[in-house]
């Protein structure tokens, strides 16, 4: 089944490392009423980032 949603916008999500550097990811789409947050692993490869599945972890790694 596919279903469709509604961007109602793009903006960035800042965030801060184990280390305390903030960090964002800019060009992120915002879905309102969605019950769980979306990231693209590919939109994360494509901006340099690492991504690591194990069980039920996932880290993300910046290589600058």
């Amino acid at each position: 089944m596919i279903k469709k949603v509604v961007v109602m916008g793009k903006g960035s999500i800042k965030f801060e490392t184990k280390q305390g550097e903030k960090k964002h990811i800019p060009n992120v789409y915002y879905v309102p009423n969605l019950k769980h947050n979306l990231i693209s692993i590919g939109q994360l490869l494509q901006k340099g980032y690492k991504v690591y599945f194990e069980n039920d972890t996932c880290e993300i790694f910046d290589n600058t």
